[in-house]
């Protein structure tokens, strides 16, 4: 399975992401970044899922020998627990400039909790439509 042993709904969605990402290589992942209004300066990715940090652990990372980490944390039910937050962005910052927090939610507008915070924000369906644009079709096209 691609999903492996996860049990958590926002878990699993992360793995998805992140095989797919992985599968589709660094033009990919490089559309998928720009995309989300953020530019990676090398090549050479490394994709890794439940990252273990300093009492936090992101449900996935993209990272570039240090030059570029993007952190993802998603998020499946409109909830951005504060803690997580405050410890996210701690470990963003650990990481140094070159580190970007991408907040995935299912919210139509950036929520409130992240609107001033030094993070990205894209909802599930500017993802989806991200990874269509990429192909340069929707499914919707298939059927006209």
């Amino acid at each position: 399975s691609i999903f492996g042993e996860y049990g958590q709904a926002e878990n699993r969605l992360t793995v998805a992401l992140l095989q797919i990402l992985k599968i589709g290589g660094e033009p990919l992942i490089r559309h998928f970044a720009e995309e989300l209004g953020f530019m990676i300066p090398s090549s050479e990715i490394g994709i890794f899922s439940q990252v273990t940090g300093d009492g936090c652990v992101p449900d996935g990372l993209l990272e570039s020998r240090f030059t570029f980490s993007l952190v993802i944390e998603s998020k499946i039910t409109p909830t951005i627990p504060s803690k997580q937050l405050a410890r996210l962005l701690e470990d963003r910052a650990t990481r140094g400039d070159h580190a970007t927090l991408l907040y995935l939610t299912p919210h139509e507008e950036i929520p409130e909790e992240l609107a001033d915070k030094p993070c990205r924000w894209a909802n599930w369906i500017k993802v989806r439509d991200t990874l269509q644009s990429y192909h340069g079709f929707s499914p919707r096209d298939r059927n006209e």
